[in-house]
């Protein structure tokens, strides 16, 4: 949400990992096979800057995949980290569902499978720490 006030303006390229298809420039750099977020999370974040690297725009990397980054030291240009409430975020998670959808048996699927974000979300803290580190 922070990054929706960059979406409207030239100078930015702003990358949501959650809507990666929806990127075809970043498709068609990938081949049609994007990294996947979790398990190569490193890859995705260096394709995405080599992908828009000659655009002359700033690239905003929308994510809470930084997380799974493996190597903290490829990290490029500033961060800005918001830590939004475990249950502010996982009723947020759900609103934006409700508002795209409205097939209550797959709602009932998403919200399980968005229960995750509570086994997960402490691991943002031992990112966090890494770079306070840097």
């Amino acid at each position: 949400t922070l990054c929706e006030e960059f979406n409207d303006n030239d100078n930015f390229i702003v990358i949501d990992t959650d809507k990666l298809e929806e990127y075809n420039d970043l498709v068609k750099y990938f081949d049609n096979n994007i990294p996947d977020k979790i398990n190569d999370f490193d890859k995705l974040y260096l394709g995405i800057l080599d992908c828009y690297k000659d655009s002359g725009k700033i690239i905003v990397i929308d994510s809470a995949q930084y997380r799974n980054i493996k190597d903290i030291n490829i990290l490029k240009g500033e961060m800005f980290i918001l830590r939004t409430c475990i249950d502010t975020c996982y009723y947020r998670c759900l609103k934006r569902y409700d508002e795209l959808n409205n097939n209550l048996e797959d709602r009932v699927k998403y919200q399980e499978r968005k229960k995750n974000i509570y086994k997960w979300y402490n691991s943002l803290n031992d990112f966090i720490l890494k770079v306070d580190e840097l």
